[in-house]
């Protein structure tokens, strides 16, 4: 039975929390409980709590894995009890796959009775399903291979637990008249950088200018520039710790959660999540362009020179997002309020692209474009592979890709070498 009580914030609105008795935990013999906080009525407290009681006696009359699952239930165990060693931002995928696309439309089927046939047929109706998608004309090549590799990894599993003989994924093919045909723009050439960043500096947020340098310049993923903090940028060697990366998916999960538990939207308890770089060599230390370093001096100065930073969650202790380095900037106010966003960082590449008469770029693609640089200024592809935390070069050689200069300067040395032979 839950408990429904209320508490204030510190600025005297007032909100509510509930505590649920989940049993005992048999290995310690200790009770479990589960608390949640931050609804904004009673009932939207009540009706969360409800939900989350009937999960525990959903899973107390499946506490161990039973070959009657259909593939639904199966796959919330899977994310839940067994897929455990991996990112949370990979986990967030693959729930989102599994809530979104897989369990509305095939997770009735019987977890024997699924098999390749039935596999590629769902496959297929991905690709033209209509109401679905950017054009609404069925999802895209990308987004059904995300699919597809959330089915194979946990039927994977369910094949080694001896649930079913075999994986029925394996196999399934993808029709090439899905394959989108033209390329999309994946890099900015030297001189559509210099003139994005040019615009960049006309934005009315400072912060914008030097979280793309940072990208351009030094090759940051957009989840470790937007969890860098001033404690990781050192001015004295000029180079940036790259030792965490910021969740921007589990942010944006909670926010989801939130609405549909019927809560206000209010970055003043929210909060921001971490989590060590995607893989061990992503941990590395960065140095600074010159420009680079002297975009992030001038931003910290600004930021100084304001009377006041505030705090992102006045629930917390201690909050340590006053560390961040890319905030908004309220200058009416006087003060630096809390960290950029993911979807803000979005909405700012648009909008500086259009503004500068550029085509479109994804965010990824800065970085796409740093390793464009390096490998055109003749840096080897281990250093690209160090400098960007690459585990090997077979991912390396995806982003520093070989452009029209880089040919041009190819056969400019063939050019050097026959004339020089004569």
């Amino acid at each position: 039975m839950a408990t429904i009580s209320k508490y204030q914030l510190k600025n005297g609105k007032t909100r509510y929390q509930y505590n649920i008795y989940a049993g005992t935990d048999k290995g310690t013999g200790q009770r479990k409980k589960i608390h949640r906080r931050g609804f904004t009525s009673y009932k939207s407290a009540s009706d969360a709590a409800k939900l989350v009681e009937a999960e525990i006696i959903s899973n107390k009359r499946n506490v161990t894995p039973q070959k009657a699952w259909n593939l639904g239930e199966f796959l919330d165990y899977w994310i839940t009890h067994l897929k455990l060693n991996v990112k949370e931002g990979t986990r967030i995928v693959h729930r989102e796959n599994i809530e979104t696309y897989i369990k509305p439309r095939i997770g009735s089927y019987p977890l024997t009775e699924y098999t390749l046939v039935e596999h590629q047929r769902f496959i297929n109706g991905l690709f033209s399903e209509k109401g679905v998608g950017r054009k609404k004309q069925g999802l895209s090549w990308a987004t059904v291979k995300s699919i597809n590799g959330t089915l194979s990894n946990a039927l994977k599993k369910a094949t080694q637990l001896g649930f079913i003989e075999s994986n029925p994924t394996i196999g399934v093919e993808f029709s090439r008249k899905f394959k989108p045909q033209k390329r999309e723009l994946r890099y900015y050439t030297l001189d559509e950088v210099n003139i994005f960043l040019e615009t960049a500096k006309q934005e009315q947020q400072p912060s914008w200018y030097p979280f793309f340098l940072l990208m351009f310049d030094c090759g940051l993923r957009l989840g470790e520039d937007l969890a860098l903090r001033w404690s990781r940028v050192d001015f004295n060697k000029r180079t940036l710790t790259i030792d965490q990366n910021r969740l921007y998916r589990a942010e944006a999960d909670q926010k989801r959660q939130l609405r549909e538990s019927g809560e206000v939207i209010d970055d003043s308890y929210l909060s921001i999540t971490l989590d060590n770089p995607k893989t061990e060599h992503s941990s590395r230390n960065v140095p600074l362009t010159a420009r680079a370093y002297t975009a992030l001096l001038e931003l910290r100065n600004k930021q100084s020179a304001l009377q006041k930073v505030v705090t992102i969650n006045p629930n917390l202790q201690s909050d340590p997002s006053s560390d961040f380095v890319f905030r908004r900037f309220y200058l009416t106010a006087g003060n630096v309020g809390e960290p950029i966003s993911s979807r803000g960082a979005e909405g700012a590449m648009k909008r500086i692209a259009k503004n500068a008469g550029l085509k479109h770029l994804n965010v990824h693609g800065c970085r796409h474009s740093f390793a464009v640089r390096l490998r055109e200024a003749g840096v080897d592809m281990e250093n690209i592979r160090d400098l960007m935390g690459h585990v090997d070069l077979t991912t390396t050689r995806m982003y520093a890709e070989v452009t029209p200069k880089i040919k041009e300067d190819a056969m400019s040395k063939l050019e050097d070498y026959l004339n020089s032979s004569n």
